[in-house]
């Protein structure tokens, strides 16, 4: 027969009380992905860091596309924050239709 108690689990097979393990505090890293991080950041460097980028994205049309596409949404997820000077400012106007008609 089992064990039970208030608010702990049981094990089916031995009815003794399973303890609760805290595991990873929140908010700490995963250490596999941040040992893959440092690795894929290891791997960037080693290929030129900022620069050989940039010159492998001007390199072909493709190589731009695939970094705005591929590569550009995920640093923006990483690093929201900004501390410096607004450089561009892209605005869309979708309030006028074909040659300039309003939409309605």
């Amino acid at each position: 027969m089992n064990k039970k108690s208030k608010g702990n689990a049981v094990s089916p097979i031995t009815g003794a009380v399973l303890r609760s393990h805290p595991g990873r505090p929140k908010g700490t890293k995963n250490k596999l992905s941040r040992a893959a991080k440092e690795n894929i950041g290891a791997v960037f460097e080693a290929l030129g860091g900022v620069r050989g980028m940039t010159t492998w994205a001007k390199r072909t049309p493709r190589n731009m596309e695939s970094f705005y596409r591929d590569i550009y949404p995920k640093i923006l997820a990483l690093d929201v924050s900004h501390s410096g000077e607004v450089a561009h400012v892209l605005s869309f106007d979708f309030g006028s239709g074909e040659n300039g008609k309003e939409n309605g």
